[in-house]
């Protein structure tokens, strides 16, 4: 598996010489310093590649700002430069169009990081905006399991399952 990093890595090089501002190669070239790498400098310089990329072709781009960020922030470990830098371009991507589906995934990284009095506040905010969305209804989920609340929690859930009934798949089930 490393050989075929490398050579991903090889040819991300080169695309980067034709074209230094292209998003998606400085997102391979992210996700490979984080995942495979594992070094703090180069994940920090990738992310300011990144960055850069994403100011210069994409600033108004909410949608692959989410989706950039939702994978960021799942890859990334606690604490680190790569777990700010998901939840600043997630702050970007609301900014831009505040979505329930964004406010969602802000919940569950603020739980992340152990703010859940800031992502009750966001879960209540998005399930006014749609109550609809898995994800919301996840959110309030996640904040009264963090909270301790599990009676709250439990009835949570089981509405979640009435009216979402393939969110048993989700990584919160």
């Amino acid at each position: 598996m490393s050989r075929d990093w490398d050579k991903a890595v090889e040819q991300i090089q080169r695309t980067l010489l034709i074209q230094n501002a292209c998003v998606i190669a400085h997102l391979i070239q992210t996700v490979h310093a984080i995942a495979i790498q594992g070094n703090t400098q180069t994940t920090d310089a990738c992310l300011n590649d990144l960055r850069e990329a994403i100011d210069t072709n994409e600033p108004s781009n909410h949608h692959l700002q989410f989706h950039i960020a939702q994978l960021l922030g799942r890859l990334a470990d606690s604490g680190t430069s790569a777990e700010h830098f998901a939840r600043d371009l997630l702050e970007r991507a609301i900014r831009i169009e505040s979505r329930a589906e964004y406010l969602g995934e802000q919940v569950r990284m603020l739980v992340r990081a152990g703010d859940v009095k800031s992502a009750r506040l966001i879960a209540l905010e998005a399930l006014q905006m749609d109550t609809s969305d898995e994800q919301v209804l996840l959110g309030v989920v996640r904040c009264f399991l963090a909270e301790g609340q599990l009676a709250d929690a439990i009835a949570q859930m089981e509405f979640l399952l009435a009216t979402h009934p393939k969110a048993m798949q989700s990584e919160v089930c």
